[in-house]
């Protein structure tokens, strides 16, 4: 499994802070501006993956379907508050 889908640093080979399991996957974003990116592009609604090279087309299979997207806001959400409980 490659270090993107074990939401894991390249580098480092320690997890990423920004993880949290979603079914047989993991979602992960590197940094609280990637989180909000991601946030932004599942709250919008984009599916559409047939221009090639756009963030959309790169984004896993599994984080596209309509049917994923409540359960994707509220998997964010635990991650924004982790980082707030954590941030001093």
């Amino acid at each position: 499994m490659s270090y993107h889908m074990q939401g894991m640093d390249m580098y480092f080979d320690y997890p990423l802070y920004f993880r949290i399991p979603f079914g047989s996957h993991v979602f992960w974003a590197y940094n609280l501006e990637h989180l909000k990116y991601i946030e932004s592009l599942v709250r919008a609604g984009i599916r559409d993956t047939t221009h090639h090279g756009g963030v959309a087309s790169r984004l896993p299979k599994w984080i596209k379907p309509a049917k994923n997207r409540q359960q994707l806001l509220k998997k964010i959400q635990i991650l924004y508050e982790k980082y707030l409980s954590d941030t001093p």
